[in-house]
């Protein structure tokens, strides 16, 4: 758009230089004597300097462009970089949700009786398992850039799907360790 301002200011100024020629006076007899068909030496100054602002101009253009691309590229950086702390937020947080459920598992381990602890047990070890692939691949995805962090972070969301199926499958996958699973609200009296 300014391209086509500076276009439309540039072809006004040189229409305006060519009908702005002077014309001699009329000596007397009252006729007009015609401006001769070549341009006259006030004019060629008057060409040269349109021609330097027009230059002017477009140089400014330019640099005002140069400009605003930068600010567009800090800016989809800045973006590009909130939306990556908040990927990390997130992660941390079903890491959290991981390191919750283990230790619930520890504490229904800690009353468990003696058929239940190995399954308990084997439990324990896969969330484990699952929490440091997680903390792993986090780490790792702080010191990535570009297009290894969307590699691993396509292997990180499979992670977290996995554990979000796992989480939600709930007690009826985890086996039954008495007491410890037994309803905790009292009956209404």
């Amino acid at each position: 758009m300014m391209r086509l301002g500076s276009g439309a200011l540039a072809a006004s100024l040189l229409i305006g230089l060519a009908g702005c020629e002077r014309s001699e006076p009329t000596g007397g007899g009252g006729t007009a004597q015609t401006p001769p068909a070549t341009s006259s030496p006030a004019t060629a100054p008057a060409s040269q300097e349109a021609l330097e602002k027009l230059t002017r101009l477009r140089d400014e253009m330019e640099q005002e462009v140069q400009r605003r691309a930068g600010e567009a590229k800090q800016v989809a950086a800045s973006i590009a970089r909130q939306i990556r702390e908040k990927y990390e937020d997130n992660v941390s947080g079903e890491l959290a949700r991981v390191d919750e459920h283990i230790r619930d598992l520890k504490q229904q381990l800690a009353v468990a009786g003696g058929q239940a602890r190995p399954a308990l047990e084997k439990q324990i070890e896969q969330w484990s398992g699952r929490g440091r692939t997680l903390r792993d691949t986090l780490e790792r995805l702080h010191g990535a850039s570009g297009e290894a962090w969307e590699e691993m972070k396509k292997g990180l969301d499979r992670a977290i799907d996995e554990v979000q199926r796992a989480l939600h499958e709930g007690p009826a996958t985890q086996p039954a360790t008495g007491p410890a699973l037994a309803p905790t609200t009292q009956p209404s009296q």
